[in-house]
């Protein structure tokens, strides 16, 4: 995975389909997902290309 502005890290505030507020908790770069815990509860591990900062 590039290198760029991008990058999610663990803590970072993303959108996930730009419609929900979450919280990335991890990040496997090999697999191109992300764990993200929502603001409104509940966690999943999405694909990288589903989220975005916020």
């Amino acid at each position: 995975m590039a290198d760029n502005n991008n990058t999610l890290r663990t803590g970072d505030v993303v959108m996930y389909k730009n419609q929900y507020r979450a919280t990335v908790s991890e990040v496997n770069a090999d697999a191109g997902t992300v764990k993200i815990t929502f603001d409104t509860g509940g966690a999943s591990t999405v694909p990288v290309s589903d989220v975005k900062k916020a």
